[in-house]
């Protein structure tokens, strides 16, 4: 996902995320710390976990999911909100606190407009019917600045503390 707006909105709904678990590089770092896709699932999820899958296959979404459910962490994930895929009914209907389907256009990886997309929240202690609502990109507020930026200026304020 490239687009800034979402990015700032769910930090806003979230805090921040303390591990990307689907690192795509420098401008899609979404955390303090990241693992390559290629060590995500192998290892420890913590705290708060973010992956975006907007561009992943119905497999790879699946696998994400199924360790999202394994962890033991707060774990937010950005997937397609394909109700057709297997991956949807095994773990989002089953273990998600808290779904919000996106309304409105974002900007996926490739630059172009991404799919229905839906922000899933798979927690510990899942209690209760699965909460759903519309996260409308319309009312999220512009961010002031770029999201590199951003990031570069949190991580320097971590390294100081």
């Amino acid at each position: 996902m490239r687009d800034d707006k979402l990015f700032f909105g769910l930090e806003q709904l979230y805090g921040v995320f303390d591990l990307d678990a689907r690192y795509k590089g420098k401008e899609h770092a979404f955390a303090i710390r990241a693992y390559p896709e290629s060590e995500a699932l192998s290892k420890e999820w913590v705290s708060t976990t973010f992956a975006d899958l907007s561009d992943a296959s119905a497999s790879v979404t699946g696998d994400y999911l199924e360790k999202a459910c394994k962890a033991g962490c707060r774990s937010i994930l950005l997937v397609k909100a394909d109700t057709a895929a297997p991956y949807w009914h095994d773990y989002v209907v089953k273990h998600s606190r808290y779904i919000h389907f996106i309304k409105g256009r974002v900007t996926g990886n490739n630059g172009k407009a991404a799919p229905a997309l839906a922000v899933v929240e798979i927690g510990i202690n899942i209690k209760g019917s699965t909460l759903v609502a519309t996260l409308d990109m319309n009312k999220l507020d512009e961010p002031a600045f770029e999201r590199v930026g951003y990031l570069a200026r949190r991580a320097a304020t971590e390294r100081m503390l």
